[in-house]
Protein backbone atom coordinates (compact mmCIF):
# COMPACT_ATOMS: atom_id res chain seq x y z
CA UNK A 1 0.00 0.00 0.00
CA UNK A 2 1.26 3.46 -0.81
CA UNK A 3 2.25 5.75 2.03
CA UNK A 4 0.25 8.60 0.53
CA UNK A 5 -3.17 8.77 -1.03
CA UNK A 6 -5.77 11.27 -2.06
CA UNK A 7 -9.36 11.35 -0.92
CA UNK A 8 -12.46 12.91 -2.40
CA UNK A 9 -15.21 14.42 -0.30
CA UNK A 10 -18.32 12.50 -1.21
CA UNK A 11 -20.95 14.17 0.93
CA UNK A 12 -21.65 15.63 4.31
CA UNK A 13 -25.21 15.13 5.32
CA UNK A 14 -27.25 15.52 8.43
CA UNK A 15 -28.94 12.64 10.15
CA UNK A 16 -32.13 14.44 11.03
CA UNK A 17 -34.77 11.81 11.55
CA UNK A 18 -37.43 12.50 14.16
CA UNK A 19 -39.69 9.96 15.82
CA UNK A 20 -42.22 12.65 16.70
CA UNK A 21 -42.65 16.40 16.68
CA UNK A 22 -40.21 18.21 19.01
CA UNK A 23 -38.04 15.08 19.29
CA UNK A 24 -34.37 15.55 20.10
CA UNK A 25 -32.21 15.90 16.97
CA UNK A 26 -29.43 13.24 16.82
CA UNK A 27 -26.14 14.87 17.83
CA UNK A 28 -24.23 13.39 14.90
CA UNK A 29 -23.22 14.20 11.33
CA UNK A 30 -22.66 11.51 8.73
CA UNK A 31 -19.42 12.01 6.78
CA UNK A 32 -18.37 9.97 3.74
CA UNK A 33 -15.23 10.12 1.63
CA UNK A 34 -13.81 8.07 -1.24
CA UNK A 35 -10.18 7.14 -0.53
CA UNK A 36 -7.68 6.86 -3.37
CA UNK A 37 -3.92 6.38 -3.34
CA UNK A 38 -1.44 8.58 -5.17
CA UNK A 39 -1.79 6.41 -8.23
CA UNK A 40 -5.52 7.05 -8.32
CA UNK A 41 -6.46 3.52 -7.25
CA UNK A 42 -9.15 3.03 -4.65
CA UNK A 43 -8.04 2.07 -1.14
CA UNK A 44 -10.50 -0.73 -0.45
CA UNK A 45 -11.32 -2.84 2.62
CA UNK A 46 -8.67 -1.15 4.76
CA UNK A 47 -8.60 0.24 8.30
CA UNK A 48 -7.54 3.88 8.32
CA UNK A 49 -6.82 6.36 11.07
CA UNK A 50 -8.97 9.50 10.96
CA UNK A 51 -9.22 12.71 12.94
CA UNK A 52 -12.11 15.12 12.32
CA UNK A 53 -12.20 18.70 13.60
CA UNK A 54 -14.87 21.42 13.48
CA UNK A 55 -13.34 24.88 12.97
CA UNK A 56 -14.83 28.32 13.39
CA UNK A 57 -14.17 31.40 11.28
CA UNK A 58 -11.78 30.07 8.62
CA UNK A 59 -9.97 26.98 7.34
CA UNK A 60 -7.31 27.64 9.98
CA UNK A 61 -9.68 29.01 12.61
CA UNK A 62 -10.44 28.07 16.19
CA UNK A 63 -10.98 24.36 16.83
CA UNK A 64 -14.42 24.02 18.39
CA UNK A 65 -14.41 20.24 18.46
CA UNK A 66 -12.09 17.40 17.48
CA UNK A 67 -12.36 13.61 17.66
CA UNK A 68 -10.68 10.36 16.61
CA UNK A 69 -12.22 6.90 16.17
CA UNK A 70 -11.93 3.55 17.88
CA UNK A 71 -12.44 1.07 16.35
CA UNK A 72 -10.80 2.43 13.22
CA UNK A 73 -13.00 3.34 10.26
CA UNK A 74 -12.81 0.89 7.36
CA UNK A 75 -13.22 1.53 3.64
CA UNK A 76 -15.60 -0.73 1.74
CA UNK A 77 -15.07 -2.48 -1.56
CA UNK A 78 -15.56 0.81 -3.40
CA UNK A 79 -13.06 2.74 -1.30
CA UNK A 80 -15.85 4.54 0.57
CA UNK A 81 -15.37 5.29 4.26
CA UNK A 82 -18.19 6.48 6.51
CA UNK A 83 -17.92 7.99 9.97
CA UNK A 84 -20.44 9.63 12.26
CA UNK A 85 -19.00 12.90 13.49
CA UNK A 86 -20.03 13.20 17.11
CA UNK A 87 -19.68 9.50 17.90
CA UNK A 88 -15.88 9.39 18.11
CA UNK A 89 -13.47 9.92 21.00
CA UNK A 90 -13.37 13.69 21.72
CA UNK A 91 -9.99 15.37 22.14
CA UNK A 92 -11.20 19.00 22.05
CA UNK A 93 -14.58 20.32 23.19
CA UNK A 94 -17.95 18.59 22.99
CA UNK A 95 -20.11 18.06 19.95
CA UNK A 96 -23.21 19.27 21.81
CA UNK A 97 -21.39 22.50 22.66
CA UNK A 98 -20.84 23.60 19.03
CA UNK A 99 -22.58 26.90 18.28
CA UNK A 100 -23.66 26.27 14.69
CA UNK A 101 -25.08 29.79 14.39
CA UNK A 102 -21.69 31.42 14.97
CA UNK A 103 -20.16 30.69 11.58
CA UNK A 104 -18.69 30.28 9.13
CA UNK A 105 -18.02 26.65 10.12
CA UNK A 106 -15.35 24.44 8.53
CA UNK A 107 -14.72 20.70 8.76
CA UNK A 108 -11.14 19.41 8.71
CA UNK A 109 -10.39 15.73 8.06
CA UNK A 110 -6.93 14.23 8.68
CA UNK A 111 -6.10 10.68 7.65
CA UNK A 112 -3.40 8.06 8.23
CA UNK A 113 -3.66 5.30 5.64
CA UNK A 114 -1.69 2.91 7.86
CA UNK A 115 -4.31 3.07 10.59
CA UNK A 116 -2.15 5.08 12.99
CA UNK A 117 -2.15 8.69 14.16
CA UNK A 118 0.50 10.09 11.80
CA UNK A 119 -1.98 12.12 9.80
CA UNK A 120 -0.12 12.95 6.60
CA UNK A 121 -3.17 13.75 4.48
CA UNK A 122 -5.65 16.45 5.41
CA UNK A 123 -8.38 18.50 3.81
CA UNK A 124 -10.58 21.35 5.04
CA UNK A 125 -13.97 22.28 3.63
CA UNK A 126 -16.50 24.91 4.59
CA UNK A 127 -19.96 23.77 5.62
CA UNK A 128 -21.98 26.01 3.32
CA UNK A 129 -25.25 25.05 5.01
CA UNK A 130 -25.53 24.96 8.79
CA UNK A 131 -26.87 21.60 10.05
CA UNK A 132 -30.37 22.92 10.51
CA UNK A 133 -31.74 20.28 12.89
CA UNK A 134 -28.79 20.78 15.24
CA UNK A 135 -29.21 24.58 15.05
CA UNK A 136 -32.95 24.26 15.70
CA UNK A 137 -32.19 22.12 18.74
CA UNK A 138 -30.37 25.13 20.21
CA UNK A 139 -33.27 27.39 19.25
CA UNK A 140 -35.58 24.95 21.04
CA UNK A 141 -33.70 25.63 24.26
CA UNK A 142 -35.41 29.03 24.64
CA UNK A 143 -36.67 29.41 28.17
CA UNK A 144 -40.36 28.53 28.70
CA UNK A 145 -42.56 31.59 28.90
CA UNK A 146 -40.93 33.34 25.94
CA UNK A 147 -43.22 31.61 23.46
CA UNK A 148 -46.73 30.19 23.23
CA UNK A 149 -47.05 26.48 23.80
CA UNK A 150 -49.25 25.23 20.92
CA UNK A 151 -50.75 22.65 23.28
CA UNK A 152 -52.32 25.49 25.26
CA UNK A 153 -54.26 26.86 22.27
CA UNK A 154 -57.85 25.73 21.90
CA UNK A 155 -59.74 25.91 18.59
CA UNK A 156 -62.92 24.35 19.91
CA UNK A 157 -65.93 26.52 19.13
CA UNK A 158 -63.91 29.26 17.41
CA UNK A 159 -66.07 31.60 15.30
CA UNK A 160 -65.34 34.03 12.48
CA UNK A 161 -63.47 37.22 13.55
CA UNK A 162 -62.67 35.87 17.02
CA UNK A 163 -59.21 36.22 18.54
CA UNK A 164 -57.19 34.24 21.08
CA UNK A 165 -57.38 35.52 24.64
CA UNK A 166 -55.52 34.32 27.73
CA UNK A 167 -57.90 33.24 30.49
CA UNK A 168 -55.19 32.69 33.07
CA UNK A 169 -54.30 29.12 32.19
CA UNK A 170 -54.81 28.69 28.43
CA UNK A 171 -55.52 30.55 25.18
CA UNK A 172 -59.20 30.48 24.18
CA UNK A 173 -61.11 31.93 21.18
CA UNK A 174 -63.24 34.95 22.10
CA UNK A 175 -64.68 38.16 20.64
CA UNK A 176 -62.29 41.08 20.43
CA UNK A 177 -64.27 43.47 22.60
CA UNK A 178 -64.07 45.58 25.73
CA UNK A 179 -66.58 44.70 28.43
CA UNK A 180 -68.19 47.71 30.16
CA UNK A 181 -70.70 45.88 32.30
CA UNK A 182 -73.68 45.77 29.92
CA UNK A 183 -74.73 44.02 26.73
CA UNK A 184 -75.57 47.12 24.68
CA UNK A 185 -73.21 48.16 21.90
CA UNK A 186 -74.78 51.63 21.40
CA UNK A 187 -75.73 52.93 24.85
CA UNK A 188 -72.51 54.92 25.12
CA UNK A 189 -73.18 56.84 21.89
CA UNK A 190 -74.15 60.48 22.54
CA UNK A 191 -75.19 63.36 20.29
CA UNK A 192 -74.66 67.13 20.40
CA UNK A 193 -77.48 69.60 19.75
CA UNK A 194 -77.89 73.39 20.04
CA UNK A 195 -81.12 75.00 21.25
CA UNK A 196 -81.59 78.69 22.14
CA UNK A 197 -77.93 79.40 22.72
CA UNK A 198 -77.25 76.18 24.66
CA UNK A 199 -75.27 73.11 23.53
CA UNK A 200 -76.73 69.85 24.86
CA UNK A 201 -75.09 66.41 25.25
CA UNK A 202 -77.64 63.58 25.09
CA UNK A 203 -78.10 60.82 27.69
CA UNK A 204 -78.14 63.38 30.52
CA UNK A 205 -74.72 64.61 29.53
CA UNK A 206 -75.58 68.20 30.51
CA UNK A 207 -75.28 71.44 28.55
CA UNK A 208 -73.33 74.69 28.33
CA UNK A 209 -74.46 78.26 27.49
CA UNK A 210 -73.25 80.19 24.49
CA UNK A 211 -72.88 83.97 25.07
CA UNK A 212 -75.80 84.65 22.68
CA UNK A 213 -77.78 82.98 19.95
CA UNK A 214 -76.88 85.38 17.12
CA UNK A 215 -74.48 84.21 14.44
CA UNK A 216 -73.86 87.75 13.11
CA UNK A 217 -73.78 90.13 16.05
CA UNK A 218 -70.01 89.95 16.33
CA UNK A 219 -69.57 91.28 12.78
CA UNK A 220 -68.44 94.93 12.57
CA UNK A 221 -67.84 97.33 9.70
CA UNK A 222 -65.63 100.35 9.06
CA UNK A 223 -67.02 103.58 7.58
CA UNK A 224 -65.41 106.92 6.71
CA UNK A 225 -67.12 110.27 6.75
CA UNK A 226 -64.86 113.18 5.98
CA UNK A 227 -61.88 112.84 8.23
CA UNK A 228 -63.68 110.47 10.60
CA UNK A 229 -63.38 106.65 10.57
CA UNK A 230 -65.95 104.73 12.62
CA UNK A 231 -66.29 101.08 13.79
CA UNK A 232 -69.88 99.88 14.05
CA UNK A 233 -71.61 98.45 17.13
CA UNK A 234 -70.02 100.97 19.45
CA UNK A 235 -66.52 100.23 18.30
CA UNK A 236 -65.46 103.89 18.47
CA UNK A 237 -64.39 106.66 16.09
CA UNK A 238 -61.05 108.23 15.22
CA UNK A 239 -60.01 111.01 12.85
CA UNK A 240 -57.63 111.10 9.94
CA UNK A 241 -56.34 114.69 9.82
CA UNK A 242 -53.30 115.75 7.80
CA UNK A 243 -53.90 119.48 8.36
CA UNK A 244 -55.49 120.12 4.95
CA UNK A 245 -58.63 119.21 3.09
CA UNK A 246 -57.00 117.90 -0.10
CA UNK A 247 -57.05 114.10 -0.64
CA UNK A 248 -54.39 114.22 -3.37
CA UNK A 249 -51.80 116.76 -2.36
CA UNK A 250 -49.53 114.07 -1.01
CA UNK A 251 -49.30 112.35 -4.41
CA UNK A 252 -46.01 112.85 -6.27
CA UNK A 253 -44.73 111.99 -9.73
CA UNK A 254 -41.33 110.94 -11.05
CA UNK A 255 -40.33 112.31 -14.46
CA UNK A 256 -37.28 111.62 -16.58
CA UNK A 257 -35.92 114.48 -18.72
Amino acid sequence: MYSKFTFTLFTVMLLGFFSKVFAQAPQKLSYQAVIRNTGGALVVSSNIGMKVSILQGSASGTVLYSETYSPLPQTNGNGLVTVEIGSGVPSVGTFNGINWANGPIFIKVETDVTGGTSYTISGTHQLLSVPFALYSTQAGAIAPGNFINPNQISQNGALLNQVLKWNGSSWQPAKDEFKDGDTSEINEIQTLSIIDGRIFLSLNGGYIFLPDSSSTNELQSLTKSGKWVSLSQGGGTFSINDADSSPINELQYINRI
